[in-house]
């Protein structure tokens, strides 16, 4: 499954990750909720491929400028290595204000799975007597039977 891939574009800094709420407009970026958790300096999150929310125009609440036209919120699935519930929405963002906190990349993670690794192959066998057998392996592992 392709996904992007969200890093802060400072390598030592954290962002943070908001509780989705209605007001002003989704994804919410003022008031109570404001901060419920970060994304910490050297991880990353996962958003799908189209689950973003660009900001059409300036966004003004009680005479002060909360987003800019061109803002970019992911709305992510997975941060820090952890799953985040969909009944708990997080979003982060790629730019708020004009700027940039974020670098996503896309990721397609669609590549088949590695090949098993080879098989082991017999390289001899010694029977001491009928109750005991030796087998030897080209790894170098050996199985003894009674």
């Amino acid at each position: 499954m392709s996904y992007m891939k969200l890093v802060s574009n400072v390598s030592t800094e954290w962002r943070s990750l908001r509780a989705q709420t209605n007001y002003p407009t989704v994804p919410h970026i003022l008031g109570a909720s404001g901060e419920s958790s970060r994304l910490l300096a050297g991880n990353h999150a996962k958003a799908a491929l189209d689950a973003f929310y660009v900001y059409s125009s300036d966004v003004i609440v009680n005479g002060a400028l909360q987003a800019r036209a061109n803002d970019k919120w992911w709305l992510v699935y997975e941060a820090n290595g952890t799953a985040i519930p969909s009944t708990t929405p997080k979003w982060i963002a790629e730019i708020h204000k004009g700027q940039r906190y974020l670098n996503a990349t896309q990721v397609d993670d669609d590549d088949p799975p590695p090949p098993p690794p080879p098989a082991k192959t017999v390289t001899g066998i010694v029977i001491d007597n009928p109750a005991k057998v030796t087998i030897s392996y080209s790894d170098g592992s050996v199985q003894t039977f009674p």
